[in-house]
């Protein structure tokens, strides 16, 4: 009987984990020790908000994994896996930490800086700019009390726009930048808005090799 094909999502920055270059796409990677969640093997997310959440870096891969070994909600543990295609994420990811700041800017407490509202809708060149916004004491107290609260209401966006200017990566600003929204209508929406965003940018490869999230 012919074996069905899984396939899921990894970020990885420009090496692996362990420090040897990414593969080559199409070709398998094996594990061959004990499969160990979250400790040893090769890890798959489910989705792209799963894969997100254990990032390490902006390349996005669509996998093919198999011989599984745990599996978790959001992930799963196995002996191969293999890439598709992959992608430097890092633009899409800022665009989507910048969709989701500018959808909870009425819940902002402190007005936010000209710099940091341009960057938001776009101009990359005021970057810097509205990083030096973020960082000033009033955004960092923002910061701070947001955090604290451990995203836990939908004010905690208040620092979304300090956030995501001073975060360094695309990666880390899409994760703060949805983290400070609320913790449940709004995690949600952030978790399919960003799923939508990746099918979309990959869909002639899923639909290529059969794959329906």
């Amino acid at each position: 009987m012919k074996r069905k094909r899984l396939f899921g999502w990894h970020f990885a920055s420009s090496t692996l984990r362990d420090g040897s270059p990414l593969p080559q796409i199409g070709h398998w990677e094996r594990y061959s020790g004990p499969l160990k969640m979250c400790v040893s093997g090769l890890h798959v997310g489910i989705t792209p908000w799963d894969a997100l959440q254990y990032a390490p870096g902006d390349t996005l891969r669509l996998v093919e994994y198999a011989k599984v070994g745990e599996q978790q909600a959001d992930k799963i543990v196995c002996a191969r896996r293999r890439t598709i295609v992959q992608m430097d994420a890092t633009e899409m990811l800022r665009y989507f930490a910048r969709l989701r700041a500018i959808s909870c800017i009425d819940r902002w407490q402190q007005e936010p800086s000209y710099e940091v509202i341009e960057y938001l809708f776009g101009n990359d060149e005021l970057r810097s700019a509205a990083e030096s916004a973020a960082r000033s004491a009033a955004y960092s107290a923002a910061c701070s009390a947001a955090y604290s609260a451990a995203c836990s209401t939908a004010c905690s966006a208040a620092c979304s726009a300090a956030c995501l200017a001073a975060c360094s990566t695309a990666r880390s600003a899409a994760l703060s930048t949805a983290c400070s929204a609320a913790c449940s209508a709004a995690y949600s929406a952030a978790c399919s808005e960003l799923n939508a965003l990746v099918y979309e940018c990959f869909e002639g490869p899923m639909r290529d090799v059969g794959f329906q999230p």
